[in-house]
């Protein structure tokens, strides 16, 4: 959804709503797919005012729920054992990292290092404040769906690379942005909640066109029948799309939509 279907000013153009809901018209399921909690993206679809209740995927795909229901259709959370290794790891490095259950958002605010704010006031949701994230998910046993950790980006990749080395047997790690890494269930993904939609509506993955910018959508876009990037993509994301269309300023999704879906 990010630097995809809504512009760099956060917003959603008018020509990209149109495609949408004429997409919906002519029998198409359309489903956000995004790495944003589901409190966070269900604000936004909700300014799309979709026609039918259709499906939205957050946290990476580890999560499911009907837009006008709120029905929970898939659920794969990270969980509690390796979140906590994560989240310890992070403490012991000095990254700052945020932790979630099905509605909210926990992280712990320390002064000078205002990475959680910036993030809980970019995507509009409200967020807990704690002493210390691992003393926290012992106390309460957390199901934590992921972990996102912030960084500079060089350091970023190196996180990446170490915890790949330590738990990339239960978990996947990717990056969002630049400054955000992100770990999630290895049995989740983009990629994984195209397949359930598809499987829930009868419809083949080769028939599935999917649209994205970053690397947390590159499963997707290699998986799906048809991938689109938008220009403004990170490069290898550019290097795998089937088509590349116009930036998310510039109504890259409806031009997609338009050309091969009406």
């Amino acid at each position: 959804m990010d630097d995809t279907l809504l512009r760099h000013d956060c917003t959603f153009s008018k020509r990209n709503i149109e495609a949408i809901h004429e997409f919906e018209r002519r029998g198409g399921v359309f489903m956000a797919n995004t790495g944003r909690m589901h409190a966070s993206v269900i604000k936004r679809v909700r300014e799309l005012h979709l026609l039918k209740n259709s499906p939205v995927a957050s946290f990476q795909g580890a999560m499911i729920r009907e837009s006008e229901t709120g029905k929970l259709l898939f659920f794969k959370p990270l969980g509690y054992d390796i979140s906590l290794q994560i989240v310890q790891d992070c403490e012991e490095m000095g990254v700052h990292a945020q932790i979630y259950d099905l509605d909210n958002l926990y992280f712990v605010k320390k002064p000078g290092r205002d990475y959680g704010e910036k993030y809980a006031v970019r995507v509009d949701v409200d967020y807990i404040a704690v002493s210390s994230l691992s003393e926290f998910m012992i106390k309460t046993k957390l199901d934590n769906v992921k972990v996102i950790f912030m960084d500079e980006p060089e350091k970023i990749q190196r996180y990446i690379k170490i915890f790949q080395e330590k738990y990339g047997h239960a978990a996947i790690f990717n990056t969002s942005s630049l400054f955000m890494g992100e770990a999630f269930s290895k049995d989740a993904g983009k990629d994984v909640a195209c397949d359930v939609i598809c499987a829930r509506m009868g419809i083949a993955i080769s028939e599935c066109m999917a649209i994205g910018d970053s690397m947390n959508d590159y499963t997707m876009l290699k998986h799906a029948g048809f991938s689109v990037a938008v220009a403004n993509a990170q490069p290898k994301v550019l290097e795998i799309a089937d088509y590349i269309t116009d930036t998310n300023d510039n109504d890259g999704v409806a031009k997609a939509i338009e050309r091969f879906c009406l």
